[in-house]
């Protein structure tokens, strides 16, 4: 009886603790004077708030086709390293620390996939540039 009773308090220990994946990075996107923002977050539970994930790769993709060979705009961080914080970017606009690898060829108006990868995954299909 009490091993059972330490066996289902350790469970439930167990269970307490987050889980080695990593949140998904949540993407939104914005109008602003300077253009389209794309805003990033990601929440890493209880204990902390909505942060800027770290990002290695922002992809603009025509929505649905995943094709990263052909992406519609892209960028990276310009020096080798696991991956950057970002909170939010300018569509078309490369922040300091990164560089494009695909130029901007996005149509006001027509419907894209967004996708980050980094510390996490983030996709946000049907977004309208």
């Amino acid at each position: 009886m009490k091993s059972a009773v330490k066996s289902l308090i350790c469970l439930g220990a167990l269970g307490a603790l987050p889980s080695c994946s990593p949140p998904p990075i949540v993407i939104s996107v914005e109008r602003a004077a300077g253009g389209t923002v794309l805003v990033f977050s990601q929440n890493w539970g209880l204990f902390t708030r909505n942060r800027p994930p770290c990002i290695d790769r922002i992809f603009v993709l025509r929505d649905k086709t995943y094709d990263y060979d052909n992406p519609v705009w892209a960028i990276e961080p310009e020096r080798e390293v696991q991956c950057l914080d970002i909170a939010r970017v300018t569509l078309g606009k490369v922040p300091q620390g990164w560089k494009e690898t695909a130029p901007l060829k996005v149509k006001r108006g027509d419907v894209y996939t967004i996708l980050v990868l980094g510390i996490g995954l983030g996709t946000l299909e049907g977004a309208r540039l």
